[in-house]
């Protein structure tokens, strides 16, 4: 059949259109890797030109850099697969090279030697998810640096690339190998062995997020030669255990973060069951160092005898150290054990540091209680962070001070917290003394914002704290013992006392200036010393003696303990104090300033005179109350439902006012009294409240004030309103109540008795009354009712 012409030239001529149009799109996309497998020099055998498929495993042996150099790669996705490879070997003279680079790209074989025979060298590098996986029959899978005099190099690096290996892996068989595991690179093995020969060294870098060995029965560094592991930048080793220094004469170095002298790097993850030093015995030598920037965590037990050295950064155990002999250095950062719950420990000997400028912390953090046997000295310093109590057992000699922000301390001598010069913190913490050995220390003390305490923990101990304590924090004191303060103190967060003894050992400021809180069964004493607090709370006992207590108080308590003694109580501030207690303490008490409530019957006590200044009130709480004398130049509240009795059993002045409460009715009406045996002076205001009374026509009146001695102090309604007559009065009903000294004219009583009282009917001056007229049987009937204002008929 034969075609148009025209028709052949229109389809070259879109043909050519298309081409025109996607020349520029194939142009502008990135070349696609594709599967190659190149070598160059010394590679025996060769693979097939053109294959990205190679099965060399007829030949047993792929050698790369026979005694000359050779390179080989396999990129781009294409794969190989054989029986062993050695890059690098028998005297080579210049470089061997293995690549296995991109995704896809693998070499499957049994196993691989890197610098094979005496003075070889050789590189192999997996990166960019290449594979190399192994599966061999003998025990080693992987030798790198495998005789004396090579020196040989395996690299993976890179996110997707690894080694996986049946067996186990050795750097540095008997001559030098190095591992690098890099940017999200993967090695999977049995065991990894780190100088294995008694000539070998090996080197392992695994750093960067994702990198990671992931081992089944250990890494060795220093089998039986020497060896060193760098673990940074979030690298991982995934392991149940990490064996350090194994045999006799080797060395085995493992840094965390950076190498002892080089700068701190971010720390690795070590999560391994174990970590064990010298474990074949004798005079090895293991070391790992923490140099790192942040915090790294060590979950693994340790044992063995080795050294630790924190360098930089924190270093947190919470695997079992019991097993360690060998020593802890501190030369920076923290080295802490436990992380708040009930693991951590490490044995042997620890210093803190070597001087000032290469010291660091040794910190405590387990929620259980624990004795810490180790001997702590050096430069640095030791921090109790946990909430359960550590003891120290050692007379230590540490220099940098000891720091308590939480839980307890416990020691039995000031020798166990170090060096005389170390300072004590207490910031979140409590220092506790057993025994009864320790009573004092010279050593500074300071208090942190966030408070501390003293546990003197034997009732027979008295422990004296002489140093002044300042700050913000509050200071509490525990255990059965006395703890007495006989500084200068100035600290606001208050004195706590939760058992035992807070004795005062120094006028006005023992207790510092916030509030004392006493709590039940424990006594705050102030001996002989006047006292100053912020204010008063708990149920204890406070001991006054002879002294006097005062309380700068502005906020509200209630103390619902027992204050005794002969001394007095000072009330300023303008807070309440609510006394729900009972007292019995004998000398003056003075309402400054504020309010000092009664919250309970018999809480004020009886034996005390009270004095209340103008801008005091004393609130009875609606009890009925005895107190000494009372001065009143403030206010005096019943604050009740009426039938209370303030009996002063002395003597009462005061220009201040009185708050009762009064059913307002007939003589008999239910009333709060005020009861002087002794005698009145000045003028008092009386506020009456009137507690839901209709009233009622009284006949001598409602009696409101009992005068025993001399009635010399006159009493004025504060309330109410004036009536015609000019008299002050309040309302009950449809009657109007005003305050009479003597009752009514007329009444039954008859005479000026001394005693005020509230009655309803208006006063008849001209019909005064015969002061005879009871015993004649004269006396006139009752004048008529005072009506209130608002009554329909108002007389008053």
């Amino acid at each position: 059949m034969s075609v148009n012409p025209l028709l052949r030239l229109r389809a070259r001529l879109l043909c050519s259109a298309a081409v025109g149009i996607l020349t520029p799109l194939v142009a502008s996309m990135p070349a696609m890797a594709q599967p190659e497998i190149t070598y160059t020099g010394s590679v025996t055998p060769t693979p097939p030109p053109g294959t990205t498929d190679w099965d060399f495993s007829s030949s047993q042996t792929l050698v790369v850099g026979f005694q000359t150099a050779g390179s080989l790669s396999i990129t781009g996705g294409a794969k190989g697969t054989g029986d062993t490879v050695h890059v690098g070997d028998q005297g080579l003279f210049g470089s061997a090279d293995l690549l296995v680079d991109g995704t896809g790209s693998s070499l499957q074989i049994a196993d691989l030697r890197i610098g094979n025979e005496n003075n070889s060298t050789g590189t192999v590098t997996i990166s960019n998810g290449g594979e190399i996986n192994l599966n061999s029959v003998d025990p080693f899978s992987v030798t790198v640096g495998a005789y004396s005099n090579t020196t040989a190099d395996l690299i993976v690096s890179g996110a997707g690339s690894s080694l996986t290996a049946n067996q186990r892996i050795i750097i540095g068989g008997d001559g030098t190998g190095n591992l690098t595991i890099a940017d999200g690179g993967q090695v999977t093995g049995y065991q990894l062995y780190l100088g294995n020969g008694t000539s070998g060294t090996g080197h392992v870098t695994i750093s960067g997020q994702g990198s990671a060995w992931n081992g089944q029965h250990g890494i060795w560094v220093g089998q039986f030669g020497n060896g060193s592991l760098d673990l940074y930048d979030g690298g991982a080793i995934n392991d149940n255990s990490l064996e350090i220094a194994y045999k006799a004469g080797t060395t085995g170095i493992v840094n965390v973060g950076g190498a002892a002298g080089a700068p701190a790097r971010a720390g690795g993850i070590l999560n391994v069951g174990t970590i064990e030093f010298n474990r074949d015995g004798g005079g090895s030598t293991g070391i790992l160092n923490f140099n790192t920037t942040d915090t790294v965590a060590v979950h693994a037990d340790i044992k063995g005898t080795g050294t630790i050295n924190q360098i930089a950064g924190t270093t947190v155990i919470t695997g079992n150290g019991d097993g360690f002999t060998g020593t802890t250095n501190i030369t920076g950062g923290v080295l802490q054990l436990g992380d708040g719950g009930t693991s951590g420990s490490l044995a042997g000997a620890i210093s803190t540091g070597t001087d000032a400028a290469h010291a660091g912390t040794l910190a405590f953090n387990r929620a259980d209680d624990v004795s810490v046997s180790n001997l702590v000295s050096g430069a640095g310093a030791v921090r109790q962070m946990g909430t359960g109590t550590t003891t120290l057992v050692q007379d230590n000699n540490y220099a940098g001070g000891t720091w308590i922000t939480a839980g307890t301390l416990s020691v039995t001598s000031d020798a166990k917290l170090g060096l005389a010069t170390g300072a004590v913190t207490l910031d979140g913490g409590t220092l506790q003394v057993t025994g009864n050995a320790f009573t004092s220390t010279s050593r500074a003390i300071s208090l942190g914002d966030h408070g501390g305490g003293f546990d003197i923990a034997e009732a027979s101990n008295t422990f004296t704290v002489s140093q002044s304590l300042s700050g913000s924090g509050q200071l509490w004191k525990r255990g059965q013992g006395m703890l007495v303060l006989t500084g200068d103190n100035s600290f606001a967060g208050g004195l706590h006392v939760e058992a035992g003894t807070a004795k005062a050992g120094i006028v006005d400021h023992a207790f510092g200036s916030g509030i004392l809180n006493v709590d039940a069964g424990a006594t705050a004493d102030l001996d002989v010393f006047n006292t100053s607090t912020g204010g008063l709370a708990g149920g204890g006992t406070v001991a006054l003696n002879a002294a006097t207590l005062t309380l700068a108080q502005d906020v509200n308590t209630v103390f619902s303990g027992t204050i005794n003694g002969s001394g007095g109580l000072i009330k300023n501030g303008s807070g309440a104090l609510t006394l729900s207690g009972s007292n019995s303490y004998s000398g003056a008490t003075a309402l400054n300033d504020g309010t000092l409530k009664q919250g309970a019957g018999g809480a004020l006590s009886s034996a005390s005179a009270y004095q209340v200044a103008q801008t005091g009130t004393l609130d009875l709480g609606g009890f009925s109350t005895n107190i000494a004398s009372l001065s009143n130049q403030g206010n005096v509240n019943f604050a009740g439902t009426g039938g209370a009795t303030l009996h002063v059993t002395g003597n009462y002045s005061g220009n201040g006012a009185i708050t009762i409460t009064s059913v307002l009715g007939g003589d008999g009406s239910k009333t709060d009294m005020l009861a002087v045996d002794g005698d009145t002076a000045g003028t008092t205001k009386l506020n009456v409240i009137n507690q839901d009374g209709s009233g009622a026509l009284t006949v001598n009146g409602i009696k409101v004030v009992d005068v025993g001695g001399n009635s010399n102090g006159s009493f004025a309604l504060g309330n109410g309103y004036t009536t015609k007559d000019g008299q002050q009065a309040i309302v009950g009903g449809a009657f109007a109540y005003t305050l009479q000294q003597g009752g009514a004219q007329g009444g039954t009583q008859g005479v000026n008795d001394g005693n005020w009282y509230l009655v309803s009917h208006a006063s008849d001056p001209d019909k005064p009354v015969d002061p005879t007229c009871q015993d004649t049987n004269s006396c006139p009937p009752p004048p008529s009712p005072r009506y209130s204002a608002g009554a329909p008929v108002y007389e008053g």
